[in-house]
C-alpha cells in the first residue's frame, strides 16, 4: 500500500471536520429536540393542572358556601321554642292563631342575625304554611314537602323576579324523631357570584359556571360574568360541556378540549364536582391563553439552545483542526491494523463455527443416548439431562420435579455408602451399582463417572442409568422356571423311583406288578410330555419348527381328540356339538390335535368335582371359532390377560390346584397364532371357563396372511 499524496491527506482532514460538525450539530439538536418535547408536554401539563387546580378551589369556596346556608338552617331548624309552638299546634292544644304569630316572631328573629337568608317559611308536615318572613317561598315547590326526610336538603336553584336564590329544606322532629313540619330558608346568591366571577386564573378568556343534570336534560343555573346578560336556568345542548358535567356529577376531577364558540381554536375546560349536591362546577378557557405562557417559555429555551449549539460547533471546529492533523498520519498504521483485525476476526469466526459444530454434534449424541443421562455438579446442582431421563421421569412419576426425580433415580437422597455420587466425589473415581424403585418396581444399573478440570481439579459427575427391569424379569422367570420344571419332573420321578426300587427289594405278585408298571408308564408319559411341551413351545417361539398344513374336518378332529380323554376320568362326560357341512380348513393336524389336547387336558384338570365338558364349533363370519367349554373352577378376572404367558399359574392359595408349570394355555397361543387365529377366555369363578380360538377360512384376508 502507498503513502498517501499531500493533497489526498488534505481533502480527507476537509472531509473529517465537515463530517464531524456536521454529526456535532445534529447529535446536539437532536438532544436538544428530545429535552425540550418532554418540556413542553409537562409545560402544557403544568397549565391544564392549574386550570383544574383553579377549578378544585373554586368547588371548595362554594361546597364551603353551602355547608354555611346548611348550618345557618339548621341553627333555625333547631330552636326548641318554635318546634313547641308546632307540637301544640298539631296536638290541637293551642289555637293556629297563636302558634303563627309567636313562630313569624321567632323566625323574624333568626331572620335578623343572618345576613345571607332573605326570607323564612314554616309549614307544618302537611305542607300547610304557618309562618313566613322576608322573601316568601313561591307556592310551586310547596308540594314537594311531602312525605319525611331525617336530614337537611338542599333543593334546586329558583329564579324570582330575574334573580337566583338557593332554597334549604330542614326537617323539624318532635323527641320520638317523628316529623313535625318543615322550615324553607331563602338565600341570596351574592357570595356565590362573588366566588365564581373571581378573575384569579381565569385571564382574558376565562370563565366559571355552576351546571346541575336532572333526568332529561343539562341545566347551566349559574352563568359566567362574561356573557351581555346574566342568564340563569339555561338549558344546555353543547354535548361536549354535557360530557364534562356528567363526569363532575359522578364524582371526577379533570379537564378536556372542546371547539371553541365562534373561531377554529379550542377551549379547555377544567371541572370538578361541589361535594353534598348534584351540582358541578366548570372553569373554561382558550388554549392559545392557555399555552400562552408555555410557547413562551418554550421559545426562550429553544433561543438558548441554538446559541448554545453554535457555540458548541465552533468549538469543536477549533478542537478538531489540530487533532484531525495528528489523525492523518496514523492512517497507515490504521489500516494495517486494521487489516490484521480481520484476518484474526476471520480465524476466531472459523474457529467459533467449528466449536459450534463440535458442541452440536455433542448435543445430538448426548441426546440420541437410549440410557438415561445427567450430569450434576459436586455442589449438589443438576446441570443437564437428556430427552431419555426426562421421559424417564415422566413415567416413574409424572408432574414431579426433575431434581427431585433425579434425586430418587440416581440416589442421591441415600447416605454416603449407599449413594454412588457421594462415593464417586470421596474416592474420585468411578462407580456402579444397582438400584430397585420398589414403588414402581424398576430396576436400574447406575453408572457414576467423574468429571475433572484441565488443572485436575473434580468439578462434578456424569450419571448414567440403564432399565435392566426386563432381565431382572427375565431373571426371575428363569429362576422360576427351573423351580417349576424341577419339582415338576421330580414328582414322576420319585413316583418311578419308588415303585422300582419297590419292586427290586420285595417280592410282588404279577397282579400287583403289572398295577406298578403301569403307574410308571403314566408318569414317563408325563414326563415326556412335559418335556416335549417345553421343547415345542421353544422351537415354536424361535420359528424353527415347520407347520405341514393340509384341510381337515374339524369334526373328525374334535371327535378323535374326545375319544382320548373318555377313559381319563369317570367324573367327567365329554360332549361333542359340532354342525354338519362344517367346510374344511387348513391346519396342522399334529400342531392342531396338541392344542386341542392341551386345551381339553386343563378343562378336566381344572374340574376336579367332575361335570360335562363340551367341546363345539362353528361359523363366525369369515373364520370357524371352537371352543372348550368345562364346569370347574373358574379363573379371576384380573389374571385371565397372564395366564397365556410362560410358566404363568393362577395363584389359588387358598384352595388346593392341580400340578402344572404353565405351559400348556402359552403352546395352544403359539400354535393358534402360526394359523393365522386367535385365542381368548370367558371364565366365571366358581361357575366354570370357556376357552377359544379361532381359524380363517379357506381365502380370508387372515388365512391369506
Amino acid at each position: 500500500m502507498g503513502q498517501p499524496s499531500h493533497y489526498a491527506i488534505k481533502g480527507l482532514r476537509k472531509k473529517i471536520l465537515l463530517s464531524s460538525v456536521i454529526y456535532t450539530l445534529a447529535a446536539l439538536l437532536i438532544i436538544s429536540l428530545l429535552s425540550i418535547i418532554p418540556l413542553i408536554n409537562w409545560m402544557r401539563g403544568s397549565a391544564e393542572r392549574h386550570l383544574i387546580h383553579a377549578a378544585e378551589i373554586r368547588s371548595l369556596a362554594v361546597e364551603e358556601y353551602l355547608a354555611r346556608m346548611v348550618e345557618i338552617t339548621r341553627q333555625i331548624n333547631s330552636r326548641s321554642a318554635a318546634r313547641q309552638y308546632l307540637a301544640h299546634h298539631l296536638a290541637e292544644r293551642l289555637p293556629f292563631e297563636q302558634v303563627s304569630s309567636a313562630t313569624r316572631a321567632i323566625l323574624k328573629d333568626a331572620l335578623a342575625t343572618s345576613i345571607e337568608a332573605v326570607g323564612i317559611t314554616r309549614t307544618d308536615r302537611d305542607g300547610r304554611v304557618i309562618a313566613e318572613v322576608g322573601q316568601v317561598v313561591p307556592v310551586e315547590i310547596l308540594p314537594i314537602l311531602g312525605g319525611a326526610i331525617p336530614h337537611i336538603q338542599i333543593l334546586d336553584p329558583i329564579l324570582l323576579e330575574d334573580q337566583l336564590f338557593l332554597v334549604v329544606r330542614g326537617t323539624i322532629f318532635d323527641d320520638t324523631q317523628q316529623p313535625l313540619g318543615y322550615d324553607l330558608v331563602m338565600f341570596t346568591t351574592t357570595n356565590l357570584q362573588r366566588i365564581l366571577w373571581n378573575p384569579t386564573a381565569l385571564g382574558i378568556s376565562g370563565e366559571s359556571f355552576l351546571a346541575r343534570q336532572t333526568e332529561n336534560t343539562t341545566v347551566l343555573f349559574f352563568p359566567s360574568h362574561r356573557g351581555k346578560d346574566e342568564i340563569y336556568n339555561l338549558r344546555l345542548d353543547d354535548s361536549h360541556l354535557q360530557a364534562a358535567i356528567s363526569r363532575a356529577t359522578s364524582g371526577e376531577t379533570g379537564d378536556m378540549r372542546i371547539p371553541a364558540d365562534g373561531s377554529a381554536g379550542k377551549r379547555v375546560v377544567a371541572f370538578a364536582p361541589v361535594s353534598g349536591s348534584d351540582w358541578a362546577l366548570l372553569v373554561t378557557k382558550e388554549q392559545q391563553e392557555l399555552m400562552a405562557p408555555v410557547r413562551k417559555q418554550v421559545f426562550t429555551v429553544a433561543g438558548l439552545v441554538l446559541l448554545l449549539t453554535a457555540l458548541a460547533t465552533l468549538g469543536m471546529l477549533v478542537l478538531l483542526r489540530p487533532m484531525t492533523g495528528r489523525v492523518m498520519v496514523f492512517a497507515e498504521e490504521l489500516d494495517n491494523l486494521n487489516r490484521d483485525l480481520k484476518q484474526e476476526i476471520s480465524e476466531r469466526k472459523k474457529a467459533e463455527i467449528s466449536l459450534l459444530r463440535s458442541q452440536r454434534e455433542w448435543e445430538r449424541t448426548f441426546e440420541a443416548i437410549t440410557d438415561a443421562v445427567a450430569i450434576r455438579d459436586i455442589q449438589g446442582n443438576l446441570l443437564k439431562m437428556n430427552h431419555a431421563t426426562a421421559q424417564l421421569l415422566q413415567e416413574l412419576a409424572p408432574g414431579e420435579k426433575a431434581e427431585t426425580g433425579c434425586r430418587r433415580l440416581f440416589g442421591f437422597d441415600k447416605p454416603p455408602p449407599e449413594c454412588l455420587f457421594c462415593r464417586m466425589v470421596a474416592e474420585k473415581e468411578a462407580q456402579c451399582g444397582e438400584r430397585h424403585l420398589a414403588e414402581v418396581d424398576r430396576w436400574f444399573h447406575v453408572a457414576c463417572y467423574p468429571l475433572f478440570d484441565d488443572d485436575n481439579t473434580l468439578w462434578g459427575g456424569v450419571l448414567v442409568a440403564q432399565d435392566v427391569s426386563e432381565q431382572k424379569k427375565m431373571e426371575r422367570i428363569k429362576d422360576e422356571m427351573i423351580s417349576s420344571v424341577s419339582h415338576e419332573m421330580r414328582t414322576p420321578l420319585t413316583a418311578m423311583l419308588g415303585f422300582v426300587e419297590f419292586m427290586l427289594e420285595n417280592p410282588v405278585e404279577r397282579a400287583q406288578q403289572i398295577d406298578y408298571l403301569q403307574t410308571i408308564y403314566r408318569e414317563t408319559e408325563r414326563l415326556n410330555e412335559l418335556v416335549s411341551n417345553f421343547l415345542d413351545l421353544q422351537r415354536l417361539q424361535a420359528q424353527v419348527e415347520s407347520y405341514h398344513f393340509k384341510k381337515l374336518d374339524i369334526c373328525s378332529l374334535l371327535h378323535e381328540t374326545a375319544h382320548l380323554f373318555k377313559v381319563t376320568s369317570k367324573k367327567h362326560q365329554v360332549n361333542i356339538q359340532c354342525p354338519e357341512q362344517l367346510p374344511k380348513v387348513q391346519v396342522d393336524e399334529k400342531r392342531l390335535m396338541q392344542a386341542l389336547k392341551n386345551l381339553l387336558s386343563n378343562a378336566i384338570k381344572y374340574s376336579p368335582e367332575g361335570g360335562n365338558v363340551m367341546l363345539s364349533a362353528q361359523v363366525e363370519k369369515e373364520r370357524i371359532v371352537i371352543s372348550v367349554q368345562d364346569q370347574g373352577m373358574g379363573i379371576p378376572s384380573q389374571m385371565r390377560e397372564r395366564i397365556f404367558e410362560r410358566f404363568y399359574r393362577v395363584d389359588e392359595s387358598d384352595r388346593r390346584m392341580p400340578g402344572g408349570i404353565g405351559l400348556g394355555l402359552s403352546l395352544v397361543r403359539e400354535v393358534i397364532k402360526s394359523h393365522g387365529g386367535e385365542v381368548w377366555v370367558e371364565s366365571e369363578t366358581g361357575v366354570g371357563s370357556t376357552f377359544y380360538f379361532s381359524l380363517p377360512l379357506e381365502g380370508s384376508k387372515a388365512q391369506g396372511n
